[in-house]
């Protein structure tokens, strides 16, 4: 009875053997599969504008030499400067090529807007310990660690709506994604209320040219009692239109009354009138 157990400890050992190196392999296949798919999302942006995918991109990062290598699906490898690469992705990370300080370098992106947040890497050294910040107008700051509220109070007093919530302490630099998302919040809504306002801008001045016919039919009037008070009234008029201001009834009354019996130009005084309201 006694070699019975010996080869089913045997048998044993080896399907436990089996199993170890089937998980070994769904691993490797795993991290090849993984590998794989980041790779083919890398990606490489080129001055031009142009953008090179499905190829190998290598972070060359030597200190202030910082280079990018790209091997394409041909096997071809082209090494690029600084001044040739704007931006690439390795490894599900983005590198921009910003200004920082009085050099440009590559910096990891760590969420982008007006105002973007970078990591950098602190005296040339490997790990990107360092924050800083960067407005789409070119101006950038080094998050700092003494004197937050004072330099970012200055560094952000475009938008005035943060100055409470920094100045009293609500918004720190342990609250700097929040603070970000709210100053582009912020910039976001300043520009679509400056595009309404440009907007509303337009359509008056396309308005306040509705008074350019009944001026000239006016002018070329003859026998109308106090012309120059009439083309005053409309300039008047014109002039509150343009600035998107309602015109006093005082003023309307005025005109249709120095319009009466010439049924033309009462008719193009209501099509303005008409107009302007609309």
């Amino acid at each position: 009875m006694c070699p019975k157990p010996i080869f089913q400890a045997k048998s044993s050992r080896c399907t436990m053997g089996k199993i170890k190196l089937l998980k070994l392999v769904m691993i490797i296949l795993c991290l090849t599969g993984y590998l794989t798919a980041s790779a083919q999302s890398d990606y490489v942006v080129i001055p031009q504008g142009d953008t090179l995918k499905g190829g190998k991109v290598v972070f060359l990062n030597y200190g202030g030499d910082q280079k990018v290598q790209y091997t394409d699906q041909n096997k071809k490898r082209t090494i690029y400067t600084m001044k040739q690469v704007k931006a690439f992705q390795l490894n599900d990370e983005i590198y921009h090529l910003v200004k920082h300080n009085d050099r440009y370098a590559y910096l990891k992106l760590i969420t982008f807007g007006y105002l973007s947040l970078y990591a950098y890497q602190m005296n040339d050294r490997q790990n990107w310990d360092g924050r800083y910040l960067y407005k789409r107008d070119g101006r950038g700051m080094e998050v700092p660690n003494i004197g937050f509220k004072k330099r970012m109070l200055e560094f952000l007093s475009d938008c005035e709506e943060l100055s409470d919530d920094i100045s009293g302490g609500d918004l720190g630099r342990g609250d700097l994604l929040e603070l970000i998302n709210k100053y582009n919040g912020c910039i976001e809504q300043r520009t679509a209320l400056s595009g309404i306002a440009q907007q509303q801008k337009i359509i008056s001045v396309q308005k306040a040219a509705t008074w350019n016919e009944l001026e000239d039919k006016v002018k070329s009037t003859e026998n109308l009692n106090d012309k120059e008070t009439v083309l005053e009234m409309i300039s008047e008029a014109r002039s509150k239109t343009e600035k998107g201001e309602k015109i006093p009834k005082f003023l309307v009354d005025g005109l249709t009354k120095s319009l009466e019996g010439n049924s033309e130009l009462q008719n193009s005084l209501a099509e303005v009138l008409k107009a302007i309201n609309q």
